[in-house]
């Protein structure tokens, strides 16, 4: 499965992914500090899981 980390706080980001990271069916193909930054990556793209917070800002368009 493929994972996408979004969260305003880069720290959390970080702290996730290493969990994550550590597990051998959960790849993390991206992260992002808002809502407008998980803009398509290229190869795993769409994630299967996306790993929101709820203060999270939100996309502008």
């Amino acid at each position: 499965m493929n994972m996408l980390i979004a969260d305003d706080e880069q720290l959390v980001r970080h702290g996730l992914r290493m969990i994550l990271d550590a597990a051998d069916d959960i790849e993390v193909i991206g992260e992002a500090g808002d809502g407008d930054e998980p803009s398509p990556w290229p190869g795993n793209w769409p994630p299967t899981w996306s790993c929101w917070t709820s203060a999270c800002p939100a996309p502008t368009n």
